[in-house]
């Protein structure tokens, strides 16, 4: 072997072990079964929620936009594991810790609500169960964890929850539109893991943000139309959680850079 050859073998083999195979990343569905499989995943990244997202209660116009199944199975997942997990743990009202409010449902945060919303989004609770929860509205921290024993005896079941998070979807799905240009052009998964980030971490985009550059950035290439560039910018979001209780924010912005690529094959 001449030593062109030679170099250019060594060069695949180093290449190779750097940069896996495309072939070998995990696939969308075996991270979202990871997720249901331990509660715990989804429960440590509760304390990292952010301050400014209205957490489950819709603001604002909603979207007229229909999210596919794999991006609402996402969403679903990351914050309550699974509907089986749902019915066990978290029928009635919890509190997830930080500055939450009283929650219920698939992450619909007390804090962010008023009587009026709670009668638009709980049709299917009792009047005598949405008096009660409209006595910890607005409370979060540790007013909300002192006043949660006082709301203990409504149950929310998983038909009631399901049918509220299908009604709020649209909300963040608008939102979402709002934020990035383009959005229109993507396909169904590609848009969905957008939505699923802002649901998540909400839509403000400063521009000299440390913590929120991606996001910046995303919206400059969804400009640009470069969407191929967009999932390395979910992924290196990963850099903000670093503690081993926020490992479920790394899976979850994994998903969504998979979901995102996966629509880009479409």
């Amino acid at each position: 072997m001449d030593r062109r050859a030679f170099l250019t073998s060594m060069a695949a083999v180093l290449a190779a072990r750097v940069v896996p195979a495309r072939a070998q990343a995990v696939s969308f569905d075996t991270l979202l079964a990871e997720v249901e499989a331990d509660p715990a995943l989804v429960e440590g990244g509760w304390a990292y929620r952010e301050p400014s997202v209205t957490r489950g209660v819709g603001h604002g116009t909603p979207s007229k936009r229909k999210l596919n199944k794999a991006a609402t199975d996402l969403i679903i997942a990351f914050e309550i594991a699974s509907p089986k997990v749902y019915e066990k743990k978290y029928r009635r009202p919890i509190w997830p810790k930080g500055q939450s409010g009283v929650t219920i449902g698939v992450g619909y945060d007390l804090r962010f609500a008023n009587r009026s919303y709670i009668d638009r989004d709980w049709p299917n609770l009792s009047t005598s169960d949405r008096d009660l929860l409209a006595t910890v509205v607005t409370l979060s921290g540790t007013k909300a964890r002192d006043a949660l024993p006082s709301v203990q005896a409504v149950d929310v079941p998983w038909e009631a929850a399901r049918a509220q998070f299908e009604a709020f979807i649209p909300y963040p799905t608008k939102e979402t539109e709002n934020a990035f240009p383009n959005c229109g052009v993507l396909s169904d998964d590609s848009f969905g893991a957008l939505v699923s980030l802002i649901y998540n971490r909400g839509s403000s985009i400063p521009r000299n943000s440390k913590s929120r550059r991606e996001m910046y950035e995303i919206k400059q290439l969804m400009a640009a139309q470069q969407f191929a560039d967009i999932p390395a910018q979910i992924r290196s979001m990963k850099r903000l959680w670093t503690t081993p209780d926020s490992r479920g924010l790394l899976i979850r912005r994994e998903a969504e850079a998979v979901l995102f690529e996966r629509g880009l094959a479409a």
